[in-house]
Formats: C-alpha cells, structure tokens, sequence
C-alpha cells in the first residue's frame, strides 16, 4: 500500500511539475511581453543608374550619407526598369551596411546581456512589398520595402531578436535602413524561402493585369498606384496584388482591386470582384 502511494506521488509530480511550469512560463509571457527598442535608422544616397553594376563588381562604397540638408531630396521622376531581385540585391547590401560593430555593441548594452554569436550574416527575409505607378506600369516597380530579422542568442535566457526595415526608393536615388530590437524574444518570425517560389514579383503582377487589373488600371486612365506584396506571417504561399485610386488621402486610398497569385503555382483569386 506504501509503495503504491508512493507511486502516485511520483506520477504526480511528474505530471504536474511540467504542466506547472508551462502555466508560469505563459503567465510570464502574457505579463512580460516584448519590447521593442528602436537603435536608429540610416539615410543614404545611391546612384540608380550605376549601383547594380557596381554591387556586381563587389564595389562596397556604393552607399553614401548624404548632408543633413539634402536627406529628402525633390523627386527626380526618373522611373528605373528594376525587378524583384534587383531590389532584394540593393537592400541586402544596405542593411548590411547600416549595421556594424557599434549597433550590436549597442545591443548587449540595452539587453543587459552578451551576445553568444555574431549575428553577421545570418539576416532572414520575412516579407516584402513592391510599389508600381500606373503611369510608368511598363516600367516595374517604383519602390520596395523589405522587412529583414535575426534571432540572437544572449546570455539571458530568451535572448533578443533584430528587426531591419529597408525602404528602396531609386527614383530619389535614397535608401532607408530602421533598426530595431525586441527583447526579451518570446516568438519569431516566418522567413521567406525564396528558392521554394516559383513565382516572382514581377510575374504575380503580370498574372493580376490578365486576371483584371489591366482592365481597372486602363479604366481609371492610369490615375492609380499599386503594390505587390508577400508576407507569409499573413497570406501564407500567395502574392497580394493591389490597385488603388490615386488620390491626396495616403493613408487610406479607395483600393480599386486586391488580387491573390500562388507563390508556387500561379493560380489567381480576385477578391471582392463587382
């Protein structure tokens, strides 16, 4: 009877001790939460016309920091014939660049904690968004925003987790590089596999202009905007095409189409179709 009790006791507390220790880790997730720092962003002035040869040839001082007068320069209305890859190439380098020894020394500081590895190197893609101008449409895209991460291993123990947000806007010739960190990291992100996609930017939006969009570009007489963005934290393996009317309201415009294009397959879904 003795050793049956004791038994029991033993599957209790190998039962409940793991259960009990979820219930506090998810206690202390819910109360503790992440907190985001910002550790600065980083302007700098490219040359549209040379930077993908010059980041061909391995050139590194393609990124330059402008004078504080000139950060927001007037628009050149210089459109550029740049693709998905062009763009991934040219924010690669920038928040490469836009990060050295002094951020990750800045760190350790704010996490109160040792970095365990380099994190040079290791930056995952986690969604990205690319910007067309009806008017140039032939042109391809006029913009990007590229959302970058790297989950780092302190001496704390939930360690930290790096955010870099890439703006590419080559008709100014300016590229933004935003630095942020969470800590401590209590989730991650999804990173994009890009060689599992079969369909690229430029692809999902020439499927979206035979699915319609070229008939709702023509019917606004090309007084529109769009973008093309995948996020799999949010569409999973689709592209997300939109039209909007142009307009002064920039913070919502009327949305004149959204359209989803397979990642994988290029099956089209119009949503919202009138």
């Amino acid at each position: 009877m003795a050793t049956t009790r004791k038994r029991w006791r033993w599957l209790k507390i190998v039962i409940l001790t793991p259960a009990c220790l979820v219930l506090v880790i998810g206690v202390c997730f819910w109360l503790w939460g992440e907190d985001r720092v910002n550790l600065g962003g980083t302007t700098y002035a490219i040359d549209a016309a040379r930077i993908l040869a010059d980041l061909e040839k391995g050139q590194s001082d393609v990124f330059v920091r402008p004078a504080a007068s000139d950060i927001y320069p007037e628009e050149t209305e210089t459109p550029v014939m740049w693709d998905e890859m062009d763009y991934l190439r040219v924010a690669q380098a920038a928040q490469e660049r836009a990060w050295d020894d002094a951020d990750y020394l800045r760190v350790s500081q704010v996490a109160q904690a040792s970095i365990r590895e380099s994190p040079l190197g290791t930056w995952r893609l986690t969604s990205m968004m690319f910007g067309f101008d009806c008017e140039y449409f032939d042109r391809g895209f006029q913009a990007a925003w590229l959302h970058y991460f790297q989950n780092v291993r302190t001496s704390r123990l939930f360690g930290a987790r790096l955010e870099s947000e890439v703006v590419v806007y080559p008709s100014e010739g300016r590229v933004f590089v935003n630095k942020n960190l969470y800590i401590p990291r209590l989730g991650t992100w999804k990173e994009i596999d890009l060689m599992a996609m079969e369909t690229a930017a430029e692809d999902a939006l020439a499927i979206a202009e035979e699915a319609g969009g070229r008939e709702i570009r023509l019917g606004v007489r090309n007084a529109c905007d769009g973008v093309v963005r995948f996020a799999p934290d949010l569409q999973a393996e689709h592209w997300m095409v939109e039209y909007y009317r142009r307009s002064e309201d920039l913070i919502s415009p009327k949305t004149l189409a959204t359209f989803f294009v397979s990642s994988r397959t290029g099956a089209v879904e119009r949503v919202g179709k009138p």
